[in-house]
């Protein structure tokens, strides 16, 4: 992939968008974004990845995400009926895995089956 001649680029993934590399965009599943930091696109070096993520929970509200490195940082939830977020967790840990959930560890990513 090529990189264009800055200190800090983003190679953003969202699988809603044919062009990843839209300057502004939304998502309604996730995204994935890698943070390259350097010199030059021959002096760059992988500095971080960080996701947002979204997930349906069973009675229909909004579960909210944002990974970084691996690392669930943060959830919120978001109450349709009454049109509410709510955060319900900072700093979360450093040892879950993907798509794991403190909170709500029942929860599958949106199109995943439930438990």
């Amino acid at each position: 992939m090529s990189f264009k001649q800055f200190n800090i680029y983003n190679r953003v993934h969202a699988p809603d968008y044919a062009n990843t590399g839209a300057k502004s965009f939304g998502t309604n599943s996730t995204t994935h974004t890698e943070v390259v930091v350097g010199t030059s696109s021959r002096n760059s070096h992988d500095f971080l990845i960080h996701e947002t993520k979204v997930l349906t929970k069973p009675d229909g509200n909004k579960l909210f995400q944002f990974w970084l490195d691996g690392n669930l940082i943060k959830e919120a939830v978001y109450d349709v009926k009454e049109k509410t977020i709510t955060a319900k967790a900072s700093l979360i840990s450093t040892a879950l895995r993907d798509n794991d959930s403190v909170l709500f560890p029942e929860l599958k990513p949106d199109g995943a089956k439930h438990a």
